[in-house]
C-alpha cells in the first residue's frame, strides 16, 4: 500500500509543474508562439533543461507511487546531466538578464539578479548532490530533491 507521502510528492510535483507553466507561459511560451520572443538561444536551452528537471520531478514520484522503483532508479540517472545543464545554462541566462536590465536602466536590480543566479546555482547543485548522496534514505532523498526542484521553480513565482 502506498504511503501518504507518496501522494504528497506527486501533488507537490504537479503543483510545481503548474507554477512553471503559468509563470513562464506569459513571459516565454506565449511570446514564442506569437513570434515576439527576442532572447538568445541560451534561454531556450536553459528553459529546456529546467523543464526537463521539473518533468523528471513529476515522473519520479509517480513511478514510486505505481511501484515502478526499477524505472525510477534508471530514469533518475538522467537527473545528473540535467542538473548540470540547468546550472551551466543558468549563468549565461543570468548574464543576459543583467545586460537587458542594465540597458533598461535598472542597474541595482541587475546586480541582485546575478547574485541570485549564482546563489541559486550553488544551492541547486548542493541540494541535488545531497539528494543523490541520500539515495539509501528514501525520505531524505525525496526531500533534498524536492528542495532542489523548488530552487529551479522559484523564478516562475515572480513571472
Amino acid at each position: 500500500m502506498a504511503r501518504k507521502a507518496d501522494w504528497s510528492y506527486v501533488a507537490i510535483a504537479v503543483l510545481t509543474l503548474l507554477v512553471v507553466v503559468l509563470g513562464f507561459g506569459r513571459t516565454y511560451a506565449l511570446p514564442m508562439v506569437n513570434g515576439t520572443f527576442g532572447g538568445p538561444r541560451v534561454l531556450h536551452l536553459h528553459g529546456a533543461f529546467a523543464l526537463a528537471w521539473v518533468l523528471l520531478f513529476v515522473a519520479q514520484p509517480l513511478l514510486v507511487r505505481t511501484g515502478r522503483r526499477d524505472v525510477h532508479r534508471r530514469l533518475g540517472r538522467l537527473g545528473v546531466p540535467i542538473a548540470i545543464g540547468v546550472v551551466l545554462t543558468m549563468l549565461p541566462a543570468g548574464a543576459y538578464q543583467v545586460t537587458r536590465d542594465l540597458a533598461a536602466g535598472v542597474g541595482p536590480s541587475s546586480v541582485s539578479a546575478i547574485v541570485g543566479v549564482v546563489t541559486s546555482g550553488v544551492l541547486f547543485l548542493t541540494l541535488v548532490s545531497l539528494g543523490i548522496g541520500a539515495r539509501a534514505d528514501r525520505e531524505a532523498h525525496a526531500r533534498w530533491l524536492l528542495l532542489a526542484t523548488l530552487v529551479v521553480a522559484w523564478p516562475a513565482w515572480f513571472r
